[in-house]
């Protein structure tokens, strides 16, 4: 895969196409691999498909300074100038929503559309944040692999019992990062700001979808997100949990590629 410097770390990333040009950003402790069914559906529909390794993330190189969710979208706009990239419309999933938003943030003129998916404007509440501090101290005392075996809940029930070896795909690209990254990246995540104003500026086509099983950011948030959007949509998929892209790839792709077409993206 090829790779750009930002100037502090080598940012990893995959480009195919030359369509319209859809961003995918993944989730925390995932990789841009995690978006593998995705980028053929779209490649094949004939746009152009980006996505990247957040710095500390698969082959992305990683920094303790600057390791933060704007940071995040810095390095995204970055490598968008970088393949000269002017309009592109972003897929993020929880984390790389957050990052989305940023991006929305620094530089709304390279944004021509969202796909916010199992994601939040909040910041976390002070229950979150402690927890994510409880897993700080877990890791450091007990390693990332125990970390990385109680994240199966992040999928749905039905994708644990009838597919588990979408588990263990999940788990392996979780493996892909070292125990710094994933503390620094929980810590930004306890840092993340509050955008909830923020979402009111947007002003382009926007596509919200959660699981109805998301325990992590359940869909009152996502509700929220609706609201706050105006002419926003919101999808509620059954049958799913955090990870939709996941738990229902094929009807995931299908919604994605309904809301590019029905706004000309």
């Amino acid at each position: 895969m090829p790779s750009f410097s930002t100037g502090d770390v080598d940012i990893s990333y995959y480009d195919s196409g030359n369509g319209n040009a859809l961003l995918f950003l993944h989730s925390f402790d995932q990789s841009k691999l995690m978006w593998s069914e995705q980028l053929s559906y779209f490649r094949s529909k004939g746009y152009r498909v980006i996505a990247m390794d957040l710095r500390g993330h698969g082959q992305s190189g990683f920094k303790r300074e600057n390791h933060n969710i704007d940071q995040f979208a810095r390095d995204a706009i970055s490598l968008l100038k970088h393949l000269g990239v002017d309009k592109v419309c972003i897929i993020g999933a929880s984390l790389g929503g957050y990052v989305a938003l940023r991006i929305w943030k620094q530089d709304s003129s390279l944004v021509s559309g969202l796909v916010l998916s199992g994601t939040k404007a909040d910041p976390d509440s002070e229950d979150i944040k402690e927890r994510r501090r409880s897993q700080i101290r877990f890791i450091e005392e007990n390693g990332l692999g125990k970390f990385v075996e109680n994240t199966s809940r992040r999928l749905a029930e039905k994708t644990r019992e009838d597919r588990p070896w979408v588990m263990d795909c999940m788990k392996l690209l979780s493996l892909d990062i070292t125990e710094d990254a994933v503390k620094e990246t929980l810590q930004a995540m306890i840092d993340k700001p509050d955008d909830i104003e923020l979402l009111t500026t947007i002003n382009v086509p926007t596509l919200i979808m959660v699981g109805r099983e998301d325990a992590f950011t359940p869909l009152p948030l996502s509700e929220k997100m609706n609201a706050e959007i105006k002419g926003s949509e919101l999808k509620i998929f059954e049958n799913a949990a955090h990870f939709c892209s996941y738990d229902i790839p094929e009807l995931y792709s299908e919604t994605i590629s309904g809301f590019l077409k029905k706004n000309s993206l």
